[in-house]
């Protein structure tokens, strides 16, 4: 590094290039058309008139710690909202197929989709939506009978999240 970036080596002079790295694949990622893994039909929200360029990212927004978002998307707006929009695209209606999915006797789809929420919505810092999916996550893996109140929980967090999200088109 020492002749290219004089003044940057060790780990300054290797943070900028894989973060410019990063972002390119994550914007490559994001512009890719990916097939939905649920196997309930999904229901057609507004989102998808949605645009990131019709949006803007607001001081504060229900349900989402908005400065931890954003460092988790390397300060960029734009991505973040484009994972916010992918966000309410394929997980809006995750609830609806947990349910269907226990009421079937399928906890292990029921548990994947309620992980896949999970993961999701700590990487978007909706720390509320995070911790009702893991619960649920956990005790549908667990085994436990008594869902009622964990679904009930993530249902009402997630439907906090994509309102939130909807909420940014008036923005």
């Amino acid at each position: 590094m020492g002749l290219r970036m004089p003044l940057m080596d060790g780990y300054p002079g290797t943070r900028l290039p894989l973060r410019d790295e990063l972002h390119t694949k994550v914007v490559k990622w994001m512009e890719t058309k990916n097939t939905p893994a649920e196997p309930h039909e999904k229901v057609t929200t507004s989102v998808l008139d949605m645009s990131v360029e019709d949006m803007s990212l607001p001081e504060a927004l229900d349900g989402f710690d908005l400065t931890d978002g954003l460092e988790r998307m390397l300060g960029s707006p734009e991505i973040y909202l484009k994972f916010m929009l992918k966000f309410v695209q394929d997980h809006a209606d995750d609830a609806r197929g947990v349910r269907e999915n226990l009421q079937k006797g399928d906890r292990d789809t029921a548990q994947r989709l309620a992980h896949t929420v999970k993961g999701v919505s700590g990487n978007l810092s909706a720390h509320d939506l995070y911790a009702a999916a893991s619960r649920l996550s956990d005790q549908i893996k667990q085994g436990v009978e008594d869902l009622d109140g964990a679904l009930d929980a993530f249902e009402s967090e997630l439907k906090r999240a994509v309102a939130a999200v909807h909420s940014l088109n008036k923005v």
